[in-house]
This record gives structure tokens, C-alpha cells and sequence, in this order.
């Protein structure tokens, strides 16, 4: 609390008041601005992403495969390796970005959790409750029916992808 001094008289409690309250005010809006900043990403990017989740492994999967082949021959095609790792990065950042703001929120309330809040006045208490209660919602971005778009999603997308990509390379076509 930097600048803040503990208050000796009255005066100086008002004002210590008034600076905790606003303050923690901000803190209060910056939080809720992370959690309208999801809502308004999940509200355009919902049915991209849910998407892109699905189709992500097999288009990966066909590209590396393609390569593969023409590499087999001896040749190479840069089209198709810049596709394939065009893909997984345009994959890779939506996810990294999701699993990035949910750590953000979540870390929030973890940090509220560490402050000895038995000690806290009357001024700070309904501030952090505000705060603690809004971080125990999960924040993931998901549909029924789908996973999270988070990295771990990612993960198991590519691990899809190489699956599907050893099994087209095993079949003789």
C-alpha cells in the first residue's frame, strides 16, 4: 500500500478510508472488466473456435501427411509446410490466449485468499468478498458437446493429429 500511511487521528483516518475504498473500487472494476472481456470474446469467437477445435487435428493431420509424401518423392513443398504450421500457430493462440485470462482471474482470487482477511476492517471486507466470490465461477470457454479451448485442448488436438498421421503413414494407399 504504497503511500499510504496508518492514521493517528481522525482526519487521517478519513482519508485513509476514502483512499482504501477507492482503491479497492478500481480493483473491483478491473475485475469485472476481465470477466466482460471473456464474456465479449466467447460471445464473438464461440462457434470459430468450437470449430476450429474440431477440424483442427484432421486438417493438421492432412497437411503433415501431404508433406510427408511429397518429401517421401523429393520434393518440397513450402505451400504445404507453411499451411501446417500456419495451422497449429492459428490453433495454438486462441488457446494460449483463453488458458492465459482464466489464470489471470483465478490468480486474483488466489491472492485474496493469502491476505489474512480475519485481520481486514470493516472498509476492505465487502470488497474482497465481491472479488473472492466472482473468482470461484469457472471461466473456461466451452459448449456442450465440446472441450475447453484452453492448451491442454491444444495438446490433445495435436496428439490427434499425429495419431491420425503415423496411421495414414502405416496404410499403404
Amino acid at each position: 500500500m504504497e503511500g499510504l500511511q496508518l492514521p493517528n487521528n481522525q482526519e487521517e483516518a478519513e482519508r485513509f478510508i476514502s483512499v482504501i475504498k477507492s482503491r479497492m473500487t478500481e480493483i473491483v472494476r478491473e475485475h469485472n472488466l476481465m470477466y466482460k472481456l471473456l464474456k465479449n470474446y466467447t460471445t464473438v469467437y464461440k462457434k470459430l473456435l468450437m470449430f476450429e477445435q474440431k477440424a483442427s487435428a484432421p486438417v493438421v493431420c492432412l497437411t503433415a501427411y501431404c508433406t510427408a509424401e511429397k518429401l517421401k518423392v523429393g520434393e518440397i513443398n513450402g505451400i504445404l509446410m507453411l499451411l501446417c504450421g500456419g495451422t497449429i500457430i492459428e490453433v495454438f493462440i486462441p488457446s494460449y490466449l483463453c488458458t492465459i485470462l482464466g489464470m489471470k482471474i483465478r490468480s486474483v482470487g488466489d491472492a485474496f485468499l493469502d491476505i489474512p482477511f480475519w485481520n481486514i476492517g470493516r472498509v476492505i471486507r465487502p470488497y474482497m468478498v465481491l472479488i473472492m466470490q466472482k473468482s470461484l465461477r469457472p471461466l473456461q470457454l466451452s459448449a456442450p458437446g465440446f472441450d475447453e479451448v484452453s492448451v491442454r485442448t491444444f495438446y490433445t488436438n495435436m496428439a490427434s493429429a499425429y495419431s491420425y498421421f503415423n496411421m495414414l503413414r502405416q496404410t499403404n494407399i
